[in-house]
This record gives C-alpha cells, structure tokens and sequence, in this order.
C-alpha cells in the first residue's frame, strides 16, 4: 500500500484480517480499517445475550468484509456431543459507497437496518432493529411457536407434555421480546491451566426439561476449585449462576459394586484424602450410572480419570429458595466431564465446544 494506505496491513492484521489483493482494492481494505474496525473492532469475540435467566452465546467474527454477529445455541436435547446451532443476528460492514451499513440479519424478510448503541467502557453494546414488522412471522404467532419449538426440541407441538410446554411458553416469550432489542456483554474465555485434568471452556450440558444449556469450566488460583458457570440458563437457575462447585481437594474412588445404586454411595464413609495426593496421581477408575437414577445421556464412558464431591446449584422457579445439593464431578477426558445429582437422582453430561470462537 502506498500514501495514505500505507501502513494499513499490518493494522488489520491487529483484528485478525488479512490483506490480499484481488477482487477487493487498497482503497476498499482502507475504508473498512477506518470506518468499521477502528469504531467496532474491539467487539470481535463473544458476547454473552442479555435475555432474562435464559442468557444467550454470541460470536462476532470478521467474514466477507463485514463483522458478522451470529448466535451459538445449544444442540437440540439430549446431544450434547453434536455441534452448536448457528443463527445470524447482525452485520456491519461497508456500502459500494463506503459507507457503514448495519443490517438485522434476524426475522423472515432478509436484512434489513438496524443500529448498535456502545456503553463508554466498550463492554457493553446495545443493538436495535429498525423495523420490528420484519420479525412477525408471515403465518402467525402460533405458526412462530411450532416452528421454534420443532428446532428447539425436534418434534411437533402435539408430543409437547404440558409441563414442558409451559416451559416453551415462557422462553418463547423471552426470545420474541429480545428479538428487536437486545444487550450484549463481553466474555472471556479462560486461560490455559497447566496442571489442569481438564481445560477450562465452553461446554454444552443436560438440564432436565430445561434441555442443553452452555457453561463456561472455570478453576479458582490454587486449582482447588472447579466451577461450572451458566452462559445460558433457564427460569430455575439463571443465566450467570454457578451451576457446579467440586472439590478438588476431596476426591472420589469407588469400584463398579459400590457405583450400583446412589443409596449405597451415600452410606460410604469415605476416608479423607492425603494432602499431598495430586490429581494426576489418581487411578482410573471404572464408571456406571446407578440403577436408581435418571439417566440423560445414554451412552456414558465406562471408566473415568477422577471423580470429586461437589454442590451443585438447585432452586425453585423464578430462582426461589436456592440451595446447594450434593453432586459427584466426574472427569472423563480432556473433552467430556459428568455430574451426578445425588438428591435429584439424575445424571448429567457435559461435551466441550470445538467451535472456534476466538
């Protein structure tokens, strides 16, 4: 680049953009630096949706000349092992004229304008569509909830139990509201922990008939502490709440009799563990899931690398009356780790995200 261009490559390159010439000229590479990454660059990344105790994943990545700003959702119940499902919600990118365009990619009618409104600290975007008629569906509300609840749940309203459809009801409601409207928070992705059985990040979770939801693996300092923190939640316990705390330094070891039933479990007294037992010292062990529990994931590991105490969080709806329960943290591998609810009587499965949202 030449003139007033010059020096521009290297500064894309600070947003992960890539200058090639070709199809796109100097002066169009220039217009997009200036106009687009310097104003909203520092939005790369994922952003955690604002949207009651649901919460929401959304990655904002630069694609085709624009930032594009796409929602990570769940995989549909009970795969957690299967990929996020994508839905794009906004661009912002150039015109032929070089000037900034922000569409609302969301609704049935194509793209159309919208507006981003920046919180002084730049953690904190607000986004608005400019025409809420776009997002009405062509057929009705009731033809909206059939066609969201067969993507949600993979089945038609008609196998819906009551229970869960109230349940569909209220988070139906919540998306239509922040459909138009929504707020977006900075997330951060945790750093890599040495040492660590298995590495912090995203991962995709059973929760009952609340369905899969994201959380974010996290350790305190001392890797003494694992947390398991809501990114999407739901009316019980909220988007933001710490679902799992295990203790690291209060781990498990029972052979295949003793993992027969949650019964026979709780009257084990365990001896406390010695103090200079390390994690990674700790021997595989074998793996079932008792016979008086609610299984959510059919096809579990056989063995596991460790297993841990822990609480895990439970409450009523609207998050009334929360208490901590006791579960067992079971790490199977570098990708997959497991939770047993001891009260609840029911197990849970976690599978990492292998999306590339950096």
């Amino acid at each position: 680049m030449s003139g007033k261009h010059s020096g521009v490559s290297a500064r894309l390159l600070e947003y992960g953009v890539q200058f090639s010439k070709g199809a796109r000229t100097e002066s169009y590479f220039y217009n997009i630096y200036t106009k687009v990454l310097i104003r909203y660059g520092h939005m790369l990344g994922i952003w955690q949706l604002e949207r009651g105790p649901y919460g929401g994943l959304v990655n904002i990545k630069f694609i085709d000349g624009k930032l594009l700003a796409v929602e990570c959702f769940p995989p549909v119940d009970p795969h957690v092992t299967h990929p996020l499902r994508l839905e794009e919600l906004f661009s912002i990118g150039l015109t032929e004229n070089y000037t900034v365009e922000i569409q609302c990619l969301g609704g049935f009618c194509g793209p159309h304008p919208g507006k981003i409104k920046q919180e002084g600290d730049d953690e904190t975007i607000t986004f608005k569509c400019a025409n809420h008629e776009k997002h009405r569906h062509p057929l009705g509300l009731q033809q909206d909830l059939a066609r969201w609840i067969a993507q949600e749940r993979n089945y038609s309203m008609e196998s819906v139990l009551l229970h869960e459809e109230e349940l569909h009801a209220l988070k139906f409601e919540a998306l239509q509201k922040s459909r138009c409207r929504y707020k977006l928070k900075g997330l951060c992705m945790p750093e890599f922990k040495p040492g660590a059985l298995i590495q912090p990040g995203i991962f995709k979770g059973h929760y009952g008939s609340h369905g899969v939801e994201l959380m974010m693996l996290t350790y305190d300092d001392e890797k003494s502490e694992a947390l398991v923190t809501k990114i999407t939640g739901d009316p019980n316990v909220p988007a933001n709440k710490v679902s799992i705390r295990a203790d690291l330094h209060r781990p498990i070891i029972l052979n295949q009799e003793q993992q027969r039933s949650i019964n026979l479990m709780e009257d084990i007294d365990f001896p406390e563990p010695s103090p200079d037992v390390a994690v990674h010292n700790l021997p595989e062990q074998p793996f079932t899931i008792p016979d008086d529990c609610i299984e959510r994931y059919k096809y579990p590991p056989k063995t596991c690398r460790a297993r841990f105490h822990g609480t895990g969080q439970i409450a009523g709806h609207g998050f009334v009356d929360p208490a901590l329960s006791p579960v067992h943290w079971i790490v199977f591998d570098e990708h997959t780790f497991g939770t047993l609810w001891m009260e609840l009587r029911c197990f849970s499965m976690y599978s990492r995200v292998h999306e590339n949202l950096t």
